[in-house]
């Protein structure tokens, strides 16, 4: 276990989890290795908003009145580097954990298990349904968000095949 206590969300982010840990609020899943930190989850993704230019608040409105989706609403964390995220529950829960889609590879629907292309495996816990429809709204928002000729870097969000020019 590696604590991490200057972790700062990025492209190399694959997941964040509540940590279910005496010290630890968040374990960080990243390309790099896997981390605990004391922040909160909300806290980290805060300072990455800021760091991309405006608050989690404000990312959330976006995404609110873009999708008109209020409930599990997916977060552009970083337009510039097209970061996004999706959460399993309700943010306001002790349960959520926030999905980066860029590094998925698949969902197993029976083991409801994620894996990364990078072959790091993740339960997730909420149902495929969720996971789906939470992939297909962060995909949603990445497209309402990128220039036509941006759609092409953003096929990660699916599964499907790559878009035809």
């Amino acid at each position: 276990m590696e604590e991490n206590e200057r972790y700062k969300v990025s492209r190399s982010t694959m997941a964040l989890e509540p940590a279910q840990h005496p010290l630890y609020q968040t374990k960080i899943s990243d390309l790099k290795g896997t981390y605990y930190t004391r922040k909160s989850i909300r806290m980290l993704l805060n300072e990455a908003c800021l760091n991309g230019g405006a608050g989690y608040s404000g990312r959330l409105e976006s995404a609110r009145w873009l999708l008109k989706h209020y409930k599990k609403t997916p977060l552009l964390i970083c337009p510039l580097q097209r970061i996004y995220a999706f959460p399993t529950h309700s943010p306001k829960s002790h349960e959520c954990m926030w999905i980066f889609p860029r590094h998925l590879q698949s969902f197993d629907d029976a083991t409801h298990t994620a894996t990364f292309k990078n072959g790091t495996k993740l339960i997730v816990n909420c149902s495929p349904h969720v996971f789906h429809k939470q992939k297909g709204r962060a995909a949603d928002l990445a497209i309402k968000l990128c220039k036509p000729d941006e759609l092409r870097s953003i096929e990660y969000l699916s599964f499907r095949r790559p878009l035809k020019k």
